[in-house]
């Protein structure tokens, strides 16, 4: 399950559903919180934390079923980066993305 935080937050849940406290989620789950992200696949921005929402739910459903192949950290930058499938989740500390801007 891929979804937005009514905060702007990404989650993506994995594994089997289990239901908990009265709400579905996964086995485990990967979540980027208070802080600028994009999603990227080839080299392009789809979509990233500043767009409109309707835009970001529509290009996050690029993400079910895919299996996250690795996560690497950057201390320095205060960055991450998730490569899921095809496509690659960018995540900064500081600053904010919006996909149509250069």
């Amino acid at each position: 399950m891929v979804r937005l935080t009514p905060a702007g937050a990404l989650v993506i849940d994995f594994g089997a559903p289990l239901r908990r406290e009265g709400y579905v989620r996964g086995e485990w789950r990967l979540g980027v919180f208070n802080s600028a992200w994009r999603l990227q696949s080839a080299g392009a921005v789809l979509v990233a934390s500043g767009d409109d929402p309707a835009r970001m739910d529509a290009a996050l459903q690029g993400l079910r079923g895919v299996d996250l192949h690795s996560l690497e950290a950057d201390d320095l930058l205060l960055a991450s980066s998730f490569r899921l499938g095809d496509h690659q989740i960018r995540r900064h500390l500081i600053g904010i993305h919006v996909s149509g801007l250069r």
